[in-house]
């Protein structure tokens, strides 16, 4: 939405290529699965598919100049604050971090839990010094049986609960 109010977006993604980033706006800009974009052929005689990808491709024209991809698959917490800085310098008001889970801390700590909270705690104090909004994206503990259909127990949001514990949203005037 921030991108539709004119507002520039910075995108660090830590997991998943550029292509793959364009792919997922494309689909929601167009209103279709990420893996149909992926499969869309230029030649396809789906008048669906093909009115669907012209919307995303419009949409995404509109919004190109203000959304920022930088792929950061690697990088440790220190690389991902100067990408972070980088943004906020070139204008973007608000950086999504996708995602924490995998970044890498150039400290070493007792346990990941304690690795992210200072990642966060480091991220944090960096949008607030940029003056930019900073979304990070988690996502719940895998199961270590690697049972994918089980129910997720307590153990499986500590992360989320420990970023949800250090959120707080202030507005900027």
């Amino acid at each position: 939405l921030a991108l539709f109010d004119g507002e520039r977006v910075g995108y660090l993604s830590m997991e998943d290529p550029e292509r793959i980033v364009t792919e997922r706006i494309m689909s929601v800009l167009g209103g279709m699965s990420a893996k149909k974009v992926r499969r869309f052929r230029p030649d396809s005689a789906d008048e669906w598919c093909n009115a669907k990808i012209n919307k995303a491709m419009e949409a995404m024209h509109a919004i190109d100049d203000r959304m920022l991809v930088t792929n950061c698959i690697g990088m440790n917490e220190r690389e991902t604050l100067e990408q972070m800085t980088m943004m906020a310098r070139s204008g973007c008001r608000l950086i999504v971090l996708d995602y924490i889970g995998v970044v890498g801390c150039s400290v070493k700590q007792q346990d990941r839990r304690n690795e992210i909270r200072w990642i966060a705690t480091r991220f944090k104090a960096r949008a607030a010094r940029t003056k930019t909004a900073l979304v990070v994206v988690s996502q719940l503990s895998r199961p270590k049986d690697g049972n994918m259909g089980a129910k997720p127990n307590k153990h499986c949001f500590r992360e989320a609960g420990d970023l949800e514990a250090m959120a707080e949203y202030a507005a900027v005037m």
